[in-house]
């Protein structure tokens, strides 16, 4: 609920619940992304303006928010075991190991030694080489 002092007006939300009613002739069902315009056009901005200055943590316990993830994220299950193939390219990542920061390009690099692996994929096996495990 917003405070007294909060002014509601066209660009912020009164409440962050959403109901839906899904089915053949109504709403498409409840998925992820519903989940996440919820939190940032609804939730995220009525908490701002309740308590501007603070940071909130919405924490949830729902089995298919689990699933979300980036689509260049770097899940082993979407990796191959070698390099190339049917697999997306993701972007470089930046990894941590006794305190020194690290990058780590996840696709050949246009000079590699095998010109068929040049800007492919790297899969899983190689990254796994390559950071020495």
């Amino acid at each position: 609920m917003l405070s007294d002092e909060i002014q509601p007006s066209d660009d912020l939300p009164r409440k962050a619940c959403v109901i839906t009613y899904p089915g053949k002739n109504g709403d498409e069902w409840w998925k992820s992304e519903n989940l996440i315009n919820q939190i940032i056009n609804r939730a995220i901005p009525i908490f701002k303006a309740c308590f501007p200055g603070y940071q909130a943590l919405f924490v949830f316990d729902n089995a298919t928010s689990h699933a979300i993830f980036s689509p260049d994220a770097l899940i082993a299950n979407y990796m191959n075991l070698g390099p190339a193939g049917k697999q997306e390219k993701l972007c470089s990542r930046s990894y941590f190991r006794e305190g020194i920061g690290y990058d780590k390009d996840m696709i050949f690099s246009s000079d590699y030694h095998i010109l068929e692996l040049h800007r492919e994929a790297k899969g899983l096996r190689e990254v796994l080489r390559e950071k020495g495990l």
